[in-house]
């Protein structure tokens, strides 16, 4: 009988120590799975409970605090949960206590992530921009959310002296360059305040990635600023040539290079002859193959498309039927100008005074075209 009971209370407390062994295994995999830590009971004061604080900390700050409130419970208490807690504790009007806990947060863990947004917070408030840059330095090397970064670039770059520092930055650190590109992709409105930075930069020394300088110049255009505020094109990174028509994948892209469309069912290579196109589009419906922006000034124009004369089609790949498109001003916000087909591949259009940048968009049917070009031709009045 006793062995029997020896063996019940044997098998019960092997039963407990394996059930908190997998519980605390589950907390931690939690850290790292949101879907695990949804289903992990409230209250047990660990991973779980940090990742749901994190999901709540704006539709429900309270309930955010009380769930940190348990986690800090348990030793050892880092600086990033500490920071969790003070910003459940702002988001629910507990200004005093948040500030309270922030400094006991820089004082365990000044790598934190939260500690180096209150101290950035901090510098920017007193202006002292200096301090904020380095801190924005140590944002952009430790996070891992960037949409932290973006905003940290964002209070610095509305302010003169923030791009100024911003600038030495981007002199000083070149990682910092891909940072700063995501915050331009993520704000396209403030794209010319962006450009002024980088230019700044390139006066201080920068050698931004050229591809960089062009896609945040396209960003600028895009929305619309197609003026020399959104133009960020230092003489190293070679000619920015609008009327250069002849396709090429350049190392070094340009703003009025051609972009390429290579997306499921098209694709784009260059052709036999340099300058030349080679594309297949497999899909059934007209698919864009390649796009850029051209400056024409005032008048009349012929645009064509040739291929290569001495090429052959099969029944299963046929010449491809194609078509041009040209926006007065930006991609996505310029009118149509109208084309007129004057013959296969060949279409007239005129630009107004109104109109000092342009965008052309050629599409194409389902087929192939070998050794394309296109070629536009000023028409005499």
């Amino acid at each position: 009988m006793r062995d029997n009971v020896r063996r019940l209370v044997a098998m019960v407390a092997f039963l407990l120590i394996g059930a908190a062994i997998t519980a605390a295994q589950l907390d931690r995999s939690a850290r790292n799975s949101a879907g695990l830590a949804l289903m992990m009971p409230a209250g047990f004061g660990g991973f779980a409970d940090a990742r749901k604080a994190l999901f709540v900390i704006e539709s429900n700050p309270a309930l955010a605090q009380s769930l940190m409130a348990g986690v800090l419970a348990h030793r050892p208490v880092s600086a990033g949960n500490l920071g969790l807690f003070a910003r459940a504790a702002v988001e629910n009007d507990e200004v005093e206590l948040a500030s309270d806990v922030l400094t006991l947060a820089a004082a365990r863990g000044w790598r934190d992530a939260y500690v180096q947004i209150t101290v950035f917070g901090s510098a920017v408030a007193q202006g002292n921009y200096e301090a904020a840059a380095l801190r924005l330095e140590a944002l952009a090397r430790g996070q891992r959310d960037q949409s932290v970064v973006n905003l940290a670039i964002m209070q610095l770059i509305t302010q003169e002296q923030g791009r100024q520092v911003l600038s030495e930055r981007l002199a000083q650190s070149p990682g910092f360059e891909n940072n700063f590109r995501a915050a331009a992709m993520a704000n396209q409105d403030s794209s010319e305040l962006f450009a002024a930075t980088l230019r700044e930069a390139e006066a201080q020394g920068a050698k931004t990635d050229c591809a960089i300088l062009s896609q945040i110049t396209l960003i600028g255009y895009d929305s619309g600023k197609t003026g020399s505020e959104a133009t960020v094109w230092p003489s190293r990174c070679g000619t920015m040539d609008p009327d250069d028509l002849a396709f090429g994948r350049s190392a070094s892209p340009n703003p009025f290079g051609w972009i390429f469309h290579d997306v499921p069912g098209v694709t784009t290579r260059p052709g036999r002859d340099e300058g030349t196109l080679y594309f297949k589009n497999r899909d059934l419906v007209e698919r864009p193959i390649a796009t850029k922006y051209l400056r024409l000034p005032q008048g009349a124009y012929r645009l064509s498309l040739n291929s290569d004369a001495s090429s052959s089609y099969s029944s299963f790949d046929q010449e491809a039927e194609m078509n041009a498109h040209i926006l007065c001003g930006s991609r996505r916000e310029g009118r149509d100008v109208a084309l007129d087909r004057s013959s296969e591949g060949s279409f007239t259009f005129e630009i107004g005074p109104e109109c000092g940048i342009q965008y052309v968009v050629l599409t194409a049917r389902r087929g192939v075209r070998k050794g394309l070009e296109v070629s536009i031709d000023r028409i005499a009045s």
